[in-house]
């Protein structure tokens, strides 16, 4: 796209985001998943692309339970994209989650002696819950982006983000080193590691192998880091969630550590089918995404 084009578009995407804006919370982030599962899902190939990783997972799987767990999927997205550019309103809710895990000690401990710390979760339920809430326990957790190619909706985005808890670093040569130097001084990183990654290994994730990156296990061996796995769990009224914080993986060698994180997600996954985004090319060369 040219950069006329890029700022048509992202005009297009504020002013959609400003006009929703005069609608009250509750209301607004359960009609964005409903326009997301209903309007804009049709019109591209997201809905595709779920089924044929469903497929993929679950060949048996029969089409009424697929549909179901799809509507979920497409609903939750929906819903996240809806709290993740409604700033201070998100953020506020915090208070009203829940939280279980020894994770949690964990961290603290880990931030009394200045320990690193990688926080892990993946494209589920909503992970910027996370940040949120810790953000809100006093704790400083930075966060890794993937910068976006229309550059004047990345300033919005990463300006939305950084309310959830701050710095944040981006996946460039440049961001990567400043996440490594706050990483060394005892900080905490939090960051998804769930997507398809051209220089990764294969590792198994629901049984199929698919490439993955190693750099979490790598970066935590080196610096002796804590591993904490952690999710935001949409509860049932679409607003709260439950936050996650699991007990820290052993670091052994970095290809095993990644599968641990695997399996870890792998659980809520099979708990929580409808919260985890099947819209991604988890598997490129075998889902036909």
């Amino acid at each position: 796209m040219s950069v006329y084009s890029d700022y048509l578009v992202y005009l297009a995407l504020r002013s959609l985001l400003l006009g929703m804006k005069l609608i009250p919370y509750n209301k607004r982030v359960g009609l964005s998943g409903k326009t997301m599962e209903k309007l804009i899902a049709p019109l591209t190939d997201m809905n595709q692309r779920v089924h044929r990783n469903l497929k993929l997972i679950f060949p048996d799987m029969k089409r009424e339970v697929r549909e179901k767990i799809a509507k979920g999927v497409l609903n939750n997205f929906g819903r996240l994209f809806c709290e993740n550019y409604s700033g201070k309103e998100f953020t506020d809710r915090a208070y009203k989650y829940s939280i279980r895990g020894t994770g949690f000690e964990e961290l603290d401990k880990a931030q009394e002696g200045k320990q690193p710390v990688f926080l892990v979760s993946g494209h589920f339920g909503n992970f910027e819950a996370v940040r949120a809430y810790l953000t809100m326990k006093g704790f400083l957790v930075s966060g890794v982006y993937q910068p976006m190619r229309n550059r004047f909706f990345n300033e919005h985005y990463v300006k939305n983000i950084k309310k959830k808890g701050a710095p944040l670093f981006s996946t460039k040569r440049n961001g990567t080193l400043k996440m490594i130097r706050h990483l060394k001084s005892g900080g905490i990183v939090s960051l998804l590691n769930d997507q398809y990654a051209n220089q990764g290994e294969e590792v198994e994730f629901l049984g199929v192998p698919t490439k993955t990156r190693l750099s979490v296990g790598q970066l935590a061996i080196r610096y002796n880091a804590l591993i904490i796995p952690c999710y935001g769990i949409r509860k049932e009224d679409g607003l709260n969630f439950e936050i996650v914080l699991e007990p820290s993986i052993p670091l052994s060698d970095p290809k095993m550590i990644t599968q641990e994180l695997n399996h870890s997600l792998e659980s809520m996954v099979l708990n929580y089918p409808e919260q985890w985004y099947w819209i991604h090319r988890r598997w490129k060369n075998l889902s036909g995404g």
